[in-house]
């Protein structure tokens, strides 16, 4: 037991030397005309806040308060600019989307939906696969937020407990494609706390860049038919030993649930206008925010009573605060003139470059920079940046915003994304299944996005 607490003790000291010295290390380099003291201070603080994230050393809220304040603190921008994130439309988007997951996962809608899939895909861990991947779809489609995918996950908890997976790569492969299948949705269907973190910051260089629902569709509707082929993927590589299952073990749980109650009919009936209204932005043109802002508010109005305070308080407001913090390293950026330096360091290494190489280019460092960021401080950090470079060399923005949130979307381990690790920490996945799908994972994508999404962008002209 001793050896064991001196081994966490020696890594947490190791965690804040790190923390603290590669930040000094920034502040100790010579400032220039380039590298302004300003940019210093903002370049050491932001990769101090993104360790304490990484690491895990306080709480995410914490974190991202320390790392706002003191970018005020020490004078690299003002209050308003720092806070800026909360005036911000999309950050309501956000909290009205945590607040709908409060409510919807009080209900089980996501489970009679998966049970009812399961029931007719077929018995075979193919179908199973095909259903789970199927399952996580109608619910990404339905939800607009990230949050949900934990819904998913124990969906297919309680399916693997069910057909008698044990920790296994039968287990593994179920696991791992119903958050794979929730989460690469996020590639075609708009995601209004997660893909609009890069949109947010890349706009705040370039102001004419539009998407939403209808857009972000008909750009990337070409790695719909991706999503299939990983399912076909992880069938063949979890799936080579496991035995059919009697479709009843599906029919029992589908069973066991109750009568949908008049709650979720109406949640249902709010989710699908819901979906309605934001796919036919084209046609009324009315912002996104009216639709998720009014339809958890409404769902709490009497005579419908199906939100409660309750919801209200199971909310998840830290992630708003590690969400407004990834947000706040891209105003600050701005302001201290990060898109500048980056530009001036970059730019004479991509001259004569083409757009297409540019593209993979983008893709394989928003890749490997996940090895040491988060997803959504990768965007926060380097969207007003590459918004720049794209300015300066002249590229279409929309395909190099698409190919940088593909990559950031990939991992290797689980630690470099909050709900890959939540999903391996459930203990039914073994390490080297993990690795062995999501590496197979990036290569598809990387290999999908470079020949039928380099071929459908410029057919559409966006490359």
């Amino acid at each position: 037991m001793s050896t064991i607490t001196t081994e966490n003790k020696n890594g947490y000291i190791f965690k804040i030397v790190i923390t603290f010295l590669i930040p000094i290390i920034i502040l100790l380099i010579p400032s220039g005309e380039v590298f302004t003291p300003q940019i210093k201070l903002f370049m050491a603080i932001t990769l101090w806040g993104i360790l304490m994230f990484v690491f895990e050393q306080v709480n995410t809220t914490v974190a991202a308060l320390l790392m706002v304040f003191a970018y005020v603190i020490f004078n690299v921008a003002p209050l308003d600019v720092a806070l800026k994130p909360w005036t911000a439309e999309i950050t309501w988007i956000t909290l009205a989307c945590l607040f709908l997951v409060a409510i919807v996962l009080d209900t089980q809608i996501f489970e009679r939906i998966g049970y009812e899939v399961l029931c007719k895909v077929g018995s075979s861990y193919m179908g199973i696969i095909f259903g789970v991947c199927i399952t996580a779809l109608a619910c990404r489609l339905l939800m607009g937020s990230t949050a949900a995918v934990s819904t998913v996950a124990l969906i297919c908890l309680g399916l693997c407990h069910a057909c008698g997976f044990g920790k296994s790569k039968e287990a593994a492969g179920i696991m791992l494609m119903g958050v794979i299948g929730y989460l690469d949705a996020d590639l075609f269907l708009y995601s209004p706390d997660f893909f609009a973190v890069l949109q947010t910051n890349m706009t705040s260089i370039i102001s004419d860049i539009t998407v939403n629902y209808p857009i972000m569709l008909k750009h990337n509707i070409v790695f719909l038919p991706l999503l299939f082929v990983k399912a076909f993927v992880i069938a063949k590589m979890c799936g080579g030993d496991a035995k059919n299952i009697d479709k009843q073990v599906f029919r029992e749980l589908k069973s066991a649930l109750p009568p949908m109650p008049a709650n979720e009919k109406k949640i249902l009936v709010a989710l699908i206008i819901l979906i309605i209204y934001l796919f036919t932005n084209q046609f009324h043109g009315l912002p996104m925010i009216y639709g998720f802002i009014l339809t958890p508010l409404i769902l709490c109005l009497p005579g419908v009573n199906v939100g409660t305070a309750e919801h209200l308080a199971k909310t998840n407001y830290s992630f708003m605060f590690f969400f407004t913090g990834c947000q706040a390293i891209g105003a600050v950026g701005a302001a201290a003139g990060i898109g500048a330096f980056i530009t001036a360091t970059l730019v004479p290494h991509l001259v004569g470059m083409s757009a297409p190489v540019f593209t993979m280019a983008v893709w394989v460092f928003a890749f490997v920079a996940n090895f040491g960021m988060t997803p959504a401080a990768e965007m926060g950090a380097f969207g007003a940046p590459l918004a720049q470079i794209v300015v300066d060399m002249g590229y279409n923005p929309y395909p190099t915003m698409y190919a940088f949130f593909n990559g950031v979307s990939n991992f290797i381990l689980p630690y470099e994304s909050a709900w890959p690790l939540f999903v391996y920490s459930l203990g039914l996945i073994p390490m080297k299944i993990f690795v062995k799908v999501y590496a197979s994972k990036a290569i598809l994508d990387f290999l999908w996005l470079i020949t039928f999404g380099f071929l459908y962008w410029s057919f559409i002209g966006i490359l």
